[in-house]
């Protein structure tokens, strides 16, 4: 049984998201269920793996929050299934909630199509960040504010600025701009193992360090989206956020992975 200790009678007064609870446990559908409520959003039910899919097929979701284990399938199945639906089944955030260890089921959580997870126990806390991050409403207290998703990133066609990128190579052309920039991707590899490490430990302080190494260096490349979403995983660190901070990574680093493709073919382009 899960315990919640948070719940208030707080009236956040957020804008409302449409969400789906997918949860075989009616204490746990009640008690998730009322601290969503409370967080401002409306809440739709299902009780297992074929209902979820059976719902997303009828409604139009902000964010899915997925129960790993369920009778009739887990929670990796009913998501593969959902996003075989296609529209917008294929890109609704979906959030699994398990109690299981993070490390073991990182990798398979996000290969089934989810977006990122949140362990059992879990509070209204850090429910509420994973809706203000994922649907763009923000409670009061939480710092995660950036409007910046991963399915933004991949529309960008800026990545990195132009006019900033040419400056800092004009700025350091002594050096050479293929091998500057082929240093810069370097580093910013170096920060995707860091991240990835911290994320596998669920390591906050480090999440924070890396963020805040990361910030300034990608300021120097105009590489403003990552910025963005460094700037913000700092800030949740800050505020001692581990579920935003843990999304936020989810979040950047494939949009830290396509920076590093825009730099490679940059470095083409000045090799040319």
């Amino acid at each position: 049984m899960l315990l919640f200790t948070d719940l208030s009678s707080e009236d956040l007064a957020l804008p409302s998201a449409h969400l789906l609870l997918v949860e075989d446990s009616s204490i746990n559908q009640l008690m998730i269920k009322t601290m969503l409520h409370k967080g401002g959003h409306s809440v739709d039910i299902a009780d297992c793996g074929a209902a979820a899919i059976k719902a997303v097929s009828a409604t139009r979701y902000d964010l899915i929050f997925m129960d790993v284990s369920m009778p009739d399938m887990t929670g990796m199945e009913a998501t593969r299934c959902i996003r075989q639906l296609g529209g917008a089944a294929a890109t609704v955030p979906i959030i699994a909630i398990t109690a299981h260890a993070f490390e073991d089921y990182n990798a398979t959580c996000l290969a089934a199509g989810m977006n990122g997870f949140v362990t059992k126990p879990v509070g209204k806390k850090d429910l509420l960040a994973l809706v203000a991050q994922w649907c763009g409403r923000v409670a009061p207290g939480v710092t995660v504010e950036s409007n910046i998703t991963v399915e933004s990133v991949a529309r960008s066609v800026e990545l990195l600025d132009e006019a900033v990128l040419q400056q800092f190579i004009d700025d350091y052309s002594m050096v050479g701009a293929p091998q500057l920039l082929q240093l810069s991707m370097a580093e910013l590899l170096k920060r995707r193992d860091a991240i990835k490490r911290a994320v596998d430990k669920r390591d906050l302080t480090a999440l924070g360090f890396e963020a805040h190494t990361l910030k300034s260096g990608v300021a120097l490349l105009g590489a403003w989206p990552l910025h963005a979403l460094a700037v913000d995983m700092e800030a949740s660190s800050h505020g001692n956020e581990l579920a935003a901070a843990l999304v936020l990574a989810e979040q950047l680093l494939p949009c830290l992975e396509a920076t590093v493709a825009a730099l490679v073919l940059r470095i083409n382009k000045e090799a040319d």
